[in-house]
């Protein structure tokens, strides 16, 4: 009992001593807010005066009060800029007797990092802290497991290893860093088992909104203030120009981004130039090695060309190397890399072996310090002295501890920066709660950090006390307000009275619907006073879209021969040629009688080629059809998005088939899609309708066609498990999947087997049907009433009539049509971008005799309408029996504001 004491006596003076220390080099603290307060600034989280936080209790005598602790009186801020790398305290040492030998702890922490390759400074943390307080697996207090390399293919093995640490009894926090797509869906999982135990995030490779629901805590990098910062310090090296180098695939990113908008912003203000250069993707053709050889290539030319003053900043990793190489020998200046380390690109720049220094940072800084001013960047190139993988993995293990031994309090982001002092001495860190770019709403829950930077050569830069002009923390790169709530519009085809609806138990006679009327186009002698613009994939990608361009080239003329549609497609390998998609749409904007641009789909790049034109046009009205870029990307340029509802059909699918006599309600899907948040928010509502309903509901899993056993395996899997489903759930059983190439076969086998099938992800008579029916469809091209009755003809025949739907127009059909008959529409005066109403009647010229209705898209964290994106659904088609009048179901208010809470099982 002596020698225990002893031990904690210890390392209690141990602890106070290294507060002490670390008091001189505190950022102010920033203090959580309650939820009724104003959301908390970066102006109020710094000062010229930090605070110093209070010393944390002995572990024997833990706090239990509910309040967090006062921080002590101020003291003046030190670490002056001309601070060298041998004036860094050293990384705590360990004890080798950390945990206690005579009494095991009184709880575990699991800690789940990827491995050594993947990511070598989480699972060095998992290791230290281990080192610290010993692996529970001998009587100590941390659980480590680590998570697949191929971990986009075998998301389900993530989620058991993260979901495994619940089975402990004692684990009482899991860390998982970094949380790549599957921690959303173990976190939900681990609830459900165990409520009682802290999930904590770093880094989340899934939205805001989707891992928030469910992580007690999640840290991300703050892209939003560093946006600012490196704009700030790059200024305080000398430069006069800032080069931003990047590509489309990241600008789609919302975060980064932003942080491009805020750079740019900043530069203006700051003094600085401002440019934007594209380097190619390492994920398109030309691969890692192609990538890193155009940065070695390029930089000569572009320092020769913006001068030796000039910042240069990368967003990807595999650049980040051959960019500091070139840097250092050209003479330019380096801030520090998108994520900053010692080890990010800085020992294969300059050659550094750091096999003896692995896990010890102040050495490493030191050795990288060396090495960075014999190659001539000394006082020009910069990083982060401690890995933001290692200190966050290590922080959140430090503080789910505290909180649970009682000397810390979730939320409490004073408790939080104490954590990370404890393991990067000399380092200051500040941050602040996420904030929507959209709706301006705090997520507390979810918190942006960064430390101070390093300038090699030169010290700390002071960046974690300097003061943000709050405009940069909540305005630059946001999109419009939203708009006031409202309720759905619902609207009819102007071309169909209100009482064309059929009678459910008769089928309509679709032979005789009317089509939409085309005339011949009457285009002026001197041509149209403006042109159109769309562009769609090609018929390989998607023949609908291709479908409604011709049908509006149909109407009112190409322009090449005088009419008012200029048409251009995307390439097929989109995400590899996004350059092709950007330089499509932006040379819209060359033709000086454009007034409104269509993308539909409108895929990855989107967003980019929507920004050029509004740099050359900002008069030119983008409008986006189906969009594939998060809605706070797409939204921050587009004028109007229009995509499938996903929130109402949550209701309107489980609703429809109650009415098609459903029992049973399964939902086919796999992690990968469970992790969007439209997807899995729509299984949140169906999930929560059926209940509502007295329908069961079932979740079933199938493979994912993009992992190893392709699309083939993954059809083969639907076609040998309906009929043991059948067999199972019953007849009166609905299914529904999330995958399009799921659908054929599923569709096959219902028809054979007997059960319900309402209508596809995205519904049309072409998803699905001609390939599980035979169907042939040939010159029927874009007659969507003789190809819906040949598909309705084929369904009864095989004696699915009356339980197996469809939309009877596609969308993308009307997405195309819709969209560039409403642009028209804007131009010419008769309606505003913000008409819905308008909106809905073109959708409504080009289906005539389907119902379509809508709602603005609500964001699932903040639960605010955005103005600017706008979700649209058509009245379901059963075949054989007809419209079931879903356009003219009032959604309950609840389901429109059920979040995303992650997949189910």
């Amino acid at each position: 009992m002596k020698n225990k004491n002893g031990v904690w006596i210890g390392l209690a003076i141990l602890i106070i001593i290294i507060g002490f220390v670390m008091a001189q080099n505190r950022p102010a603290p920033v203090t959580q807010q309650p939820a009724e307060t104003p959301p908390q600034t970066q102006t109020e989280a710094t000062s010229a005066e930090p605070a110093v936080p209070a010393e944390p209790a002995a572990p024997a005598e833990p706090a239990t009060s509910a309040e967090p602790a006062a921080p002590a009186e101020p003291t003046p801020a030190e670490v002056p800029a001309e601070t060298v790398s041998a004036d860094i305290p050293a990384t705590p040492e360990v004890s080798a007797d950390a945990v206690p030998a005579a009494e095991a702890p009184a709880f575990h922490i699991g800690v789940a990092t990827l491995t050594v390759s993947q990511a070598e400074d989480t699972y060095r943390a998992a290791e230290f802290l281990i080192k610290k307080y010993g692996s529970a697996s001998e009587g100590g207090m941390i659980r480590h497991v680590t998570m697949p390399d191929s971990f986009m293919s075998e998301m389900e093995t993530t989620i058991s290893q993260i979901v495994g640490l619940s089975d402990d009894p004692l684990v009482k926090v899991i860390v998982v860093d970094d949380a790549i797509p599957g921690t959303t869906e173990a976190f939900r999982r681990v609830k459900e088992k165990r409520p009682d135990i802290i999930c904590l995030a770093g880094e989340p490779q899934e939205d805001p909104g989707v891992i928030g629901p469910v992580a007690d805590m999640a840290i991300y990098v703050d892209n939003i203030a560093r946006g600012y910062l490196i704009i700030n310090t790059a200024k305080q090296l000398g430069a006069k120009n800032f080069v931003h180098i990047s590509f489309p695939r990241h600008m789609g990113y919302e975060l980064l981004a932003r942080r491009r908008a805020i750079m740019e912003e900043a530069c203006k203000e700051l003094g600085l130039n401002f440019y934007f250069e594209s380097a190619p993707d390492p994920t398109s053709d030309v691969g890692v090695s192609g990538a890193q050889q155009y940065i070695l290539e390029q930089v000569p030319n572009w320092v020769e060309k913006y001068g030796k003053d000039t910042a240069f900043f990368c967003t990807n990793d595999a650049q980040t190397e051959p960019l500091l190489a070139q840097v250092a020998k050209y003479g330019a200046i380096f801030v520090e890399p998108d994520l900053p380390s010692p080890l990010m690109g800085y020992p294969g720049a300059f050659g550094i072996d750091l096999k003896d220094e692995a896990g010890d940072w102040p050495a490493i800084l030191k050795k990288v310090e060396a090495a960075v001013g014999e190659a001539g960047g000394s006082g020009r190139m910069g990083t982060w002295a401690y890995s933001y993988g290692w200190s966050t993995t290590c922080a959140l293990a430090e503080y789910g501890k505290n909180i649970v031994e009682g000397t810390a309090k979730l939320g409490n982001l004073n408790d939080l920066w104490a954590a990370y002092d404890i393991y990067t001495p000399g380092a200051k860190w500040n941050g602040t709660p996420y904030t929507d770019m959209s709706t301006g709403a705090t997520m507390r829950n979810l918190v942006l950090v960064y430390q101070d930077t390093y300038v090699f050569g030169k010290g700390y830069m002071g960046a974690a006390q300097v003061e943000i002009p709050e405009k940069y923390l909540t305005k630059i790169g946001a999109v419009a307000e939203p708009a006031p709530e409202q309720a759905p519009v619902t609207e009819t085809s102007p071309e169909v009275p209100e009482t064309s609806q059929p009678a459910p138990e008769t089928a309509p006679d679709v032979s005789a619907a009317p089509e939409p009327t085309v005339s011949e186009p009457s285009t002026p002698a001197a041509g149209p006073e403006f042109h159109i613009g769309i562009m769609t994939g090609t018929v390989s990608q998607g023949e609908d879209e291709v479908r409604g361009a011709e049908q509006m080239i149909k109407l009112y003329g190409d322009v090449s021969e005088g009419g008012m549609i200029r048409y251009v497609t995307y390439p097929d390998n989109f995400m590899s040629e996004m350059e092709t998609t950007i330089a499509q749409l932006a040379g819209m904007a060359d033709d000086p009688l454009m007034k409104v641009v269509v993308a539909s789909q409108a895929v990855p790049g989107a967003t980019e080629g929507f920004r050029r034109i509004k740099e050359k046009r900002p008069d030119i009205i983008c409008l986006a059809g189906e969009a594939h870029e998060d809605p706070n990307v797409i939204a921050s340029v587009a004028d109007m998005v229009a995509n499938a509802d996903f929130v109402s059909r949550g209701y309107l699918i489980p609703h429809s088939a109650q009415k098609l006599g459903a029992k049973t309600f399964v939902h086919i899907s796999f992690p990968r899609h469970m992790s969007y948040e439209s997807l899995g928010r729509r299984r949140a509502i169906m999930e929560q309708a059926c209940a509502d309903l007295g329908i069961k509901f079932v979740f079933e899993t199938a493979p994912d066609p993009t992992s190893d056993v392709g699309v083939a395996g993954a059809q083969q899997f639907i076609l040998e498990k309906v009929p043991s489903w059948i067999e199972q759930y019953g007849k009166d059983a609905a299914f529904f999947c999330t995958n399009d190439a799921h659908t054929e076969p599923l569709l096959r086998q219902l028809a054979q087997y007997g059960g319900i099938f309402v209508e596809a992800d995205l519904p049309s008579p072409l998803m699905g049907y001609p390939g599980a029916f035979g169907i042939d469809l040939q010159g029927m091209s874009g007659d969507w009433t003789a190809i819906l009755k040949k598909v309705e003809d084929a369904v009864v025949e095989k004696g699915a009539g009356a339980r197996m739907g469809t939309w009877a127009y596609s969308l993308g059909f009307c997405h195309t049509a819709g969209l560039a008959e409403f642009g028209k529409a804007i131009a010419e005066g008769r309606a505003k971008i913000t008409d819905t109403k308008t909106l809905l009647e073109c959708y409504g010229k080009f289906s005539p005799g389907a119902k379509w209705n809508g709602n603005f898209y609500v964001d699932a964290a903040t639960n605010s309408p955005m103005r600017n994106f706008f979700l649209v659904y058509q009245d379901t088609y059963v075949l054989g029996q007809g419209y079931l009048g879903v356009a003219d179901v009032e959604v309950p208010e609840k389901y429109l504001n059920i979040q995303f809470a992650g997949a189910g099982e």
